[in-house]
């Protein structure tokens, strides 16, 4: 028997070769990782990425969210929002105050079940909140990461990270979370951004090598 990386012949028995030191017979065999094993590597977690829910960062959100799709609702059912401002101002404010406290507790139960996990070789976003969803993006297929801070983020101290495909476009960005009809991935209300950024990106390029 002879070392396939030194030529040097060796023992029948022999379980590395005493030259170079590599491993032989059995031993070079079970070195391999079965298709299992490489599964289990793969799913090794190196970086999690959570939203994280600051209340008063939905609330002047969603409470700017809530007058415009307001306004823009009244004035396709032909109702001045401002007469209805007018003449009803408690009722306004209170139908406003409900849609905003509905859409905070909806969100809130949302931000817990929605995680960016970076495994060995893919990114996994996952939602578990009422319709299930997950995609994966392996990072072979990621061309560009990117980290942004809108005025309203800055002051909340949070940012947005995202990940683009040669398939995904810079414009398609809305703030809704979902992932669905979107290449890349879009990870948002993230606390100490710059940071969770540095990381995600040294996994990436490690990947790139």
């Amino acid at each position: 028997m002879f070392c396939k990386t030194c030529g040097k012949e060796l023992n029948d028995d022999a379980a590395f070769c005493n030259d170079c030191g590599t491993p032989v017979g059995q031993v070079a065999a079970n070195s391999v990782p079965s298709n299992d094993e490489r599964k289990k590597e793969d799913n090794v977690l190196r970086l999690e990425i959570k939203p994280t829910f600051i209340f008063g960062y939905q609330v002047v959100k969603e409470f700017i969210n809530t007058i415009i799709w307001l306004f823009i609702i009244l004035c396709c059912i032909e109702i001045d929002p401002i007469a209805l401002l007018e003449c009803f101002p408690v009722f306004s404010l209170i139908l406003i105050g409900v849609i905003l406290v509905v859409r905070i507790i909806f969100i809130k139960a949302q931000y817990n079940k929605i995680s960016y996990r970076f495994l060995k070789t893919k990114v996994e976003y996952v939602d578990g909140f009422l319709n299930k969803e997950e995609k994966q993006l392996k990072y072979e297929h990621i061309r560009e990461i990117t980290m942004s801070q809108n005025i309203l983020e800055r002051i909340f101290g949070i940012g947005r990270i995202r990940l683009y495909t040669n398939a995904s476009s810079a414009y398609n960005t809305g703030s809704n979370h979902k992932q669905t009809g979107k290449n890349g991935i879009d990870i948002h209300c993230v606390v100490n951004v710059r940071e969770q950024y540095q990381a995600a990106k040294a996994i990436i390029d490690e990947n790139e090598e």
